[in-house]
């Protein structure tokens, strides 16, 4: 693997190498110091502080300038790929800035090469890590893109500099705002430099052998052999490059002989470079061992190639792991790598660390034979910061296997627990849920195994919602092993709560409510649970009433001991579990048994007085059920009326059975307390609170027609006649409606209404179908309304007409009511207007 890290070392302090001379060169070394030690923030707030003076001359302005755009630059490469768009951004914007307003000037040149040179920085990070990527495609586009750019503004600057020279000679003499020809010689050697520098990566971007990398690096290799002769100073930059150059074209030969030159040459700041570019050679040579022991013998490197160093002594390392196979000699090669990676991460920054993980990464992931856990450990958070999630997934299960052969319990589950996390975070419900799950169970004494299981238990739940499950057998199985391995753990409440909610959703009332019961009364599910089970006894009951009415009684009084323990169990002020089994319990007294009212209003008065802080809808419930019981009793109507004013913030649902309830009661009663019940019922309709409530739900309609019934009940014919006129008008296809408006005419004192009624119980008869139990009533009432119109013998037809049609007259309620009604008819000597 082809390595060129000493370009961007010396790229990113060229300017160091290639200053102009005068003040700015302070600021160069303040901010080298400050990018040294990646203190990027005071470099950029160094920059602009000194930009804003409004007195900076041209010259100083383009060198802090360029130094800004450096300091974004090497911010962007030390962040992770993601995270650079931003740092790239801002350091072009600052170079178009300011060549926006000094466009043309000859310091401008200085802003334009370091941005091209940030273009040549980008291209060579995007290759280094296309090196190491499992699908590299992109990035090479990315590399290639930008080090293009890069070439052509370096080649367009070169021409520039190279005109303004020949202007410069022609008028020799300092001119304002201008640079000196000497200025102009080493900003144009440090393009060459740049671009020669450029040409060696486009280069590397291609296959080796390919005429495309030949071409590139055949250019490369002239302009650094011309810059190599230069004495003037000597650029010992381009003489790296030179060996370089020889060393990619395997000019083996013309590399060892230009090496032992210029080490001969060199000073000792520059012979580290030499050693380090050597011991790249042996390494390509495939002597490992010439590279390490070069490598280990110069530890003393400058500050500036400590970083580079370090890391091709771990290509070195590897290398040596990788020679020796398996083994105790493959064993100490790995501790080496081991301590090595230890120690890049302590001493360099993040890019390197970056570095060194992706090539460990690479080296692991070629190889079947490491076992280490710790470097498999590193090797799968390196894949997985690249992006490369199948490779870090891989790293993990061989990490986790590792620990399991060295019986590592602790570090295998938290291989493990690492791989079901990616797979979590990427949402793959299905293996997350299999990893997670396996994983709690082959550990499950683990103190983290009950929170793996219960991952396992939500993506599960993920793909029932997403539809990517067939069905739910497998997610209540999954929620009951969690609650019987873990009955104490901090997620067994959320797993009997959902539980239950999965039951009750299915209709599996028995299930759900055996789930809600076992959550214990200090969980802070507690409450909903009790209400969750309120509404398991009101489906069921709701689901059997028409089919056992002994089962739904005998369910009805379960429901009673239930709440009645929860609420008796608690002492003083009621909490809000047992506030709301009290208010359950009086409810299954009053509409599950529908008897027991006096116990049911006891109850009642006691949680209204024991509870000081209950759920914002329990308190209007409580009085609903209260007005209820004293309503069932026929007592206390006082007492109901007070307890009805101070109903507010009452639910569509809660408003909607009370009606249904009241409605039910009222039906029940024919003479006492009919009045009182239906006053009370339009009282609580009409109260402000909850008018609102009466338009949820769907259920206007029905709450319009239980008021135009209370209306009647009440004795108010007027408005309850105005009251069912609006209704039919408005559901003209509702055969109830009509039939209780019907009624409500029949039940009139005068003519009018008996004759208005005859018509609508004709209406009523047409639309419903012969035989029905509305049919029978329509003949009745029609026979009934002629008799009190005194047209008895027409009601007798109707009767005997009817009676030869159906015998049965719609079974033996209706038959004796029409009997009657015919015995009377034929009693009658003349028109017969009483009931």
């Amino acid at each position: 693997m082809r390595r060129l890290l000493w370009v961007g070392v010396l790229l990113v302090t060229v300017l160091a190498c290639g200053h102009l001379g005068g003040d700015d060169t302070r600021d160069r070394e303040f901010i080298d110091g400050l990018l040294q030690r990646r203190l990027f923030t005071l470099a950029e707030a160094y920059c602009a502080g000194e930009l804003a003076a409004g007195s900076l001359g041209v010259k100083r302005r383009a060198t802090l300038t360029a130094e800004l755009v450096r300091t974004h630059a090497e911010a962007a490469v030390q962040l992770a790929p993601d995270q650079r768009a931003d740092r790239w951004r801002l350091a072009h914007q600052v170079a178009a800035d300011f060549l926006a307003t000094h466009a043309g000037e000859d310091f401008a040149a200085v802003v334009q090469r370091q941005d091209a040179w940030v273009h040549m920085i980008r291209g060579q990070l995007a290759r280094y890590e296309s090196e190491t990527a499992v699908a590299p495609e992109r990035l090479r586009a990315t590399a290639g893109e930008q080090l293009r750019r890069a070439t052509v503004a370096f080649e367009q600057l070169e021409q520039q500099l190279e005109q303004r020279m020949v202007a410069a000679n022609r008028q020799p003499g300092d001119r304002s705002g201008t640079m000196k020809s000497s200025q102009l010689r080493i900003l144009h050697r440090d393009v060459q430099r740049q671009l020669a520098g450029c040409l060696l990566n486009r280069a590397l971007c291609f296959a080796a052998g390919t005429p495309d990398r030949t071409s590139a690096l055949t250019r490369a290799t002239a302009r650094f052999e011309e810059l190599a002769l230069l004495t003037d100073p000597v650029d010992w930059p381009s003489r790296i490059g030179q060996l370089e150059c020889y060393r990619l074209a395997q000019r083996d030969e013309a590399f060892q002989r230009t090496w032992k030159k210029y080490l001969a040459e060199a000073p000792s700041a520059v012979a580290a470079s030499l050693q380090l570019q050597l011991a790249h050679w042996h390494l390509a040579q495939d002597d490992f061992q010439a590279a390490w022991q070069l490598l280990e013998q110069h530890p003393a490197t400058p500050a500036a190639l400590a970083a580079e160093w370090d890391f091709v002594l771990l290509q070195a390392l590897l290398a040596g792991w990788r020679g020796e196979g398996e083994g105790p000699a493959a064993d100490a090669w790995a501790q080496r790598v081991t301590r090595h990676m230890q120690r890049i991460q302590a001493n360099h920054g993040p890019f390197w660390l970056r570095r060194a993980e992706a090539l460990l990464g690479r080296h692991i992931a070629t190889s079947a034979t490491v076992d280490q856990f710790a470097l498999l450990i590193r090797a799968a958070e390196a894949f997985y910061r690249a992006g490369q999630i199948d490779a870090a997934l891989d790293a993990y299960d061989r990490a986790q296997q590792a620990a399991v052969q060295t019986s590592s319990d602790e570090q295998a589950f938290q291989a493990a627990l690492a791989a079901a996390a990616i797979v979590h975070q990427r949402k793959m419900h299905s293996a997350a849920r299999q990893r997670f799950a396996t994983l709690s169970l082959q550990f499950p004494n683990h103190p983290r195994a009950a929170e793996a299981h219960w991952l396992a238990v939500y993506n599960q739940a993920q793909q029932l919602k997403e539809g990517m499950a067939a069905d739910g057998p497998e997610y209540a199985q999954l929620l009951a092993e969690h609650i019987r391995r873990w009955p104490q753990g901090d997620t067994a409440g959320k797993a009997r709560w959902w539980l239950g909610q999965f039951h009750a959703a299915q209709r599996q009332w028995d299930k759900a409510m055996d789930a809600y019961q076992d959550i214990p009364s200090h969980d802070p599910r507690f409450a909903d649970a009790v209400a969750a089970i309120a509404r398991c006894y009101q489906g069921w009951l709701g689901q059997r009433a028409d089919i056992d009415p002994v089962a739904q009684r005998r369910l009805a009084l379960e429901g009673i001991r239930f709440f009645d323990q929860i609420h008796g169990s608690d002492k003083g002020t009621a909490s809000a579990g047992a506030s709301l089994a009290a208010v359950e319990a009086a409810r299954l007294r009053l509409y599950g048994l529908g008897a027991e009212f006096a116990e049911a209003a006891r109850q009642l008065r006691r949680a209204l007085d024991q509870t000081q802080s209950p759920p914002p809808a329990w308190l209007p419930r409580a009085r609903l059920y209260l007005v209820y019981a004293l309503a069932a009793q026929g007592e206390q109507w006082e007492e109901a009326h007070q307890l009805l004013e101070q109903v507010e913030g009452v639910t569509a649902e809660d408003l909607h059975e009370f009606v249904d309830a009241l409605a039910r009661l009222l039906d029940q009663r024919r003479t006492a307390g009919r009045k009182e019940i239906a006053e009370l019922q339009l009282k609580v309709l009409d109260i402000q609170s909850v008018r609102a409530a009466r338009q949820e739900g769907g259920r206007s309609k029905s709450l319009a027609m239980a008021r135009a019934a209370a209306l009647a009940a009440a004795d108010r014919r007027e408005a309850a006649q105005k009251a069912y006129e609006e209704l039919v008008e408005r559901y003209a296809d509702d055969g109830l409606l009509q039939e209780k408006y019907a009624q409500l005419l029949l039940h009139g004192r005068q003519q009018a209404d008996w004759q208005a009624a005859l018509l609508r119980w004709r209406q009523v008869q047409r639309h419903s179908p012969p035989g029905s139990p509305r049919w029978f009533r329509a003949k009745y009432s029609q026979a009934l309304a002629h008799q009190r119109l005194g047209n008895t013998p027409q009601a007798i037809r109707i009767i005997q007409l009817t009676e030869v049609l159906h015998p049965q007259l719609g079974g033996p309620q209706m038959k004796t009511r029409f009997a009657e009604l015919l015995q009377r008819c034929q009693q009658a000597p003349s028109a017969d207007t009483s009931r």
